[in-house]
C-alpha cells in the first residue's frame, strides 16, 4: 500500500486543501476515501473490432489481473463497480 504524505502548509493555501486538512484532523481514515481512483484507457478499432488499451498504471494493473493486453467491456464494468472512474484518452488520427 502506498503511503500518502501531506504538507499541511501547502494544502492550507487552497480552499480544497484546507477542507482536506480539516477532514483529516476530524477523521484520519476519511482521507483514503478522498483519493480519486481513475483508470485511463485508449480505444481503437482493430480490423473492425474495438480494442481498449490501458493507458495508466491503474488500468495496466487491471489488464495484468485479467491476464490480457486489452480490457473488455465486461472488465471495464467490473472496474467501475470497484469505484474507479474510467477516462478515455483522446485518440489522434493517423496521417
Amino acid at each position: 500500500m502506498r503511503k500518502l504524505y501531506l504538507d499541511p502548509q501547502k494544502l492550507a493555501e487552497s480552499e480544497r486543501g484546507n477542507k482536506i486538512v480539516k477532514d483529516f484532523m476530524n477523521n484520519p481514515t476519511a482521507l483514503a476515501y478522498n483519493i480519486e481512483k481513475v483508470a485511463v484507457v485508449h480505444v481503437t478499432k482493430n480490423y473492425g473490432n474495438e480494442a481498449i488499451y490501458p493507458a495508466n498504471e491503474a488500468s495496466k494493473i487491471f489488464a495484468r489481473i485479467a491476464s490480457t493486453k486489452t480490457l473488455t467491456r465486461e472488465t471495464i464494468a467490473l472496474i467501475k463497480k470497484l469505484g474507479y472512474r474510467i477516462d478515455v484518452e483522446a485518440s489522434t488520427p493517423e496521417l
